[in-house]
């Protein structure tokens, strides 16, 4: 088995896992925190927040728009679309999340 000691295997001398630098360093202090979850529940919640917010805000501005009769609708009509979807997969997400911490609560009783 000497004629192994230059290869591939015994040369490494650091765990795969930490082969990416500093960014998987702080990748693994995220994964082991405790409240990773939760802050991560909270950006969630806040982005939803603001997706809503700039939804009712693009409802008002084609309020305005219709109003006036102006070429802006269809504009203010593809914004909406996305800004809806937007709502929907943050939805979607915070009810994940908040399923997933709602497992995690019931296997620490």
């Amino acid at each position: 088995m000497g004629g192994r000691r230059g290869g591939s295997v015994m040369c490494s001398r650091r765990p795969p896992l930490q082969q990416g630098g500093a960014a998987v360093g702080a990748n693994m202090s995220k994964l082991n925190d405790p409240r990773a979850p939760l802050a991560e529940s909270k950006r969630t919640a806040a982005l939803l927040r603001d997706a809503r917010s700039v939804l009712r805000r693009i409802d008002t501005m084609a309020a305005t728009a219709a109003a006036v009769e102006d070429d802006s609708l269809e504009l203010l009509g593809a914004a909406r679309s996305a800004a809806e979807h937007l709502v929907s997969h943050l939805s979607r997400r915070q009810q994940s999340e908040q399923r997933g911490m709602k497992q995690a609560v019931r296997r620490l009783r």
